[in-house]
């Protein structure tokens, strides 16, 4: 998140003029202008902007931001004011004509402005990551203990304000950027990507010319659980059709009984109770299983109700999708059954959940040479005493004012209730042992450890790699990144890399703790890896050839 100070005067600043329409603004022209004034004068003394101003009140952005802006237009609702500061999109909504004041009229929501990928994949990454990130920001700004459908609704509607959201079109098949096994943490988010646009519904359906006739077909079919077949087969399932009592053919019925006339393929995504939650949770994770067909359709009767049965099978030759998703959900009530594990634990007992090695490739055995270590080992290097500053929180921080760790952080703390980090930080200062607040504490996630599930596994062409039985929403802490300390003098040729220092749990003349937090959803058993970022040339001593297979790799590193 941007900070909202106004920065001084530059002759590059520029300022987007505006048309303002009752539910519409359409950027005209970007000119040059200073911004040390700009938003003052529109803004009451107390309270929302004024009614005049609403929708004017804008900071300086760059010259380019300012061509991706003209001629375009964003739709507004009568409670909301929309900034654009520093290449962002910033959007504020409050209202007293909500029902309910969520208190964001004094916090700017930062949106990215981007434009939009032409790679498919990357414009369904950017999408699902700016939305997250915002609610999150929602939810910090509103002091929320949990996710509630209104706040997931507030950054859906922020989201169309500015114009973020890929596949609005219906389709049958496949949607473009979306792979078998993705998981989802909300139906808003599969409404954004264009994967199934029925948020209240288990059927998408839409209308098509068939023969010159117009006809309604099924598209894409939500599983609540509740419909899967008994034997637990992964390639079936049986769906329940749309009724309480007696099924009629009509709307998503009559739907799906025109796919199974017409053999066309249904998009099919699993429901499935998020394991990292509390037990009793009603939370969900959806997984995109692939495109199916209605192989049979009947109805069920019995002495007080009439169903509709529709019986879906998989189409051959597709990845695998909530088939990983048993398998892991199998290997971590046991990991005894997992196949091809050469170590059952590389860590000793030393991490909560056991760390296991697999190679189904060859016959190597685990990594020689290899000391699995949890701690930070600054070897002779002094550590300076000066410790940051120390709250005084009993049990937890909650934000209060008063928390010398909260002003540390820049008035927020980095992370929400459930532990998962609200936005991108240079640098995050958690609670110390000098604190008053205990280890559970909200602000101590990388103290805790690691809840996942890992796995070392044996790579077909680079080595060893990492990845997780479990699922990773974004903005979890992965993992910490551990090692011996040492300074440029003591680098030798064989060493790989180095990394900067980055502050943590001392003053600024210490060392830091590096940790990995994940920057999307991550479908469990797909590789960990993370972009080492823009060398100086004080690292690498040359450039090295990165194979990490990721759509986003720069090629080398270093």
């Amino acid at each position: 998140m941007e900070s909202n100070q106004h920065k001084a005067s530059d002759p590059q600043d520029s300022m987007v003029h505006l048309d303002l329409d009752e539910d519409k603004i359409m950027v005209t022209s970007a000119l040059p202008c200073p911004s040390m004034s700009v938003g003052k004068s529109v803004m009451r003394k107390r309270g929302r902007p004024s009614r005049h101003a609403r929708g004017t009140s804008l900071s300086s952005v760059t010259p380019e931001g300012c061509k991706k802006m003209e001629g375009r237009s964003y739709n507004l609702r009568s409670d909301s004011t929309i900034l654009l500061r520093n290449s962002c999109l910033l959007i504020a909504d409050g209202s007293t004509k909500q029902k309910r004041s969520w208190g964001l009229d004094k916090d700017d929501l930062h949106i990215p402005f981007f434009q939009i990928s032409d790679n498919p994949r990357e414009a369904v990454d950017d999408i699902l990551m700016t939305f997250g990130g915002l609610h999150r920001r929602i939810m910090q700004l509103i002091d929320v203990k949990m996710a509630s459908k209104q706040l997931v609704f507030q950054a859906l509607n922020l989201m169309r304000k500015a114009g973020y959201h890929v596949n609005k079109d219906k389709r049958v098949g496949e949607v473009p950027g979306v792979k078998i096994g993705d998981i989802f943490y909300s139906r808003i988010e599969m409404l954004l990507v264009g994967l199934h646009s029925n948020i209240n519904g288990g059927i998408e359906f839409m209308s098509g010319a068939f023969v010159n006739k117009e006809d309604k077909i099924a598209t894409c079919i939500v599983s609540f659980g509740m419909y899967e077949n008994g034997d637990d087969d992964p390639y079936t399932l049986v769906y329940n059709g749309q009724g309480k009592v007696h099924h009629k053919l009509e709307r998503g019925n009559y739907s799906l009984n025109q796919s199974f006339i017409r053999r066309n393929h249904i998009r099919l995504i699993r429901s499935e109770p998020n394991p990292l939650v509390r037990l009793g949770s009603k939370e969900k994770i959806y997984i995109y299983d692939g495109l199916y067909k209605i192989e049979e359709k009947y109805r069920q009767t019995t002495k007080s109700r009439s169903n509709l049965k529709f019986k879906l099978v998989r189409e051959l030759g597709q990845p695998n999708g909530i088939v990983v998703w048993k398998n892991t959900q199998k290997w971590r009530e046991n990991p005894s059954c997992r196949d091809h594990v050469i170590t059952p634990d590389m860590s000793n007992g030393a991490e909560i959940a056991r760390v296991c090695v697999v190679n189904n490739i060859d016959s190597e055995d685990a990594p020689n040479n290899f000391t699995y270590s949890t701690k930070l080992d600054n070897g002779n290097h002094m550590v300076s005493a000066n410790k940051m500053c120390v709250c005084k929180c009993t049990s937890s921080c909650l934000g209060e004012d008063n928390c010398s760790c909260l002003k540390t952080n820049g008035s927020y703390l980095p992370y929400n209730s459930s532990g998962i980090l609200v936005c991108r930080k240079t640098m995050i200062y958690e609670c110390n042992d000098s604190c008053a607040c205990t280890i559970n504490c909200s602000n101590r996630v990388v103290q805790r450890g690691s809840y996942l599930h890992f796995e070392v596994f044996k790579t077909m062409d680079r080595g060893w790699g990492l990845r997780s039985w479990d699922p990773i929403p974004a903005g979890a802490f992965v993992c910490e990144y551990v090692g011996v300390v040492i300074d440029k003098d003591s680098l030798v040729e064989e060493d790989e890399y180095i990394f900067e220092p980055v502050m943590y749990d001392h003053g600024d003349e210490g060392y830091p703790h590096i940790a990995f937090f994940a920057i999307k959803n991550i479908p469990p058993m797909t590789e960990l890896t993370y972009d080492y970022g823009q060398s100086n040339g004080s690292g690498c001593r040359r450039p090295k050839i990165c194979i990490c297979q990721s759509h986003m790799c720069k090629g080398t590193f270093g």
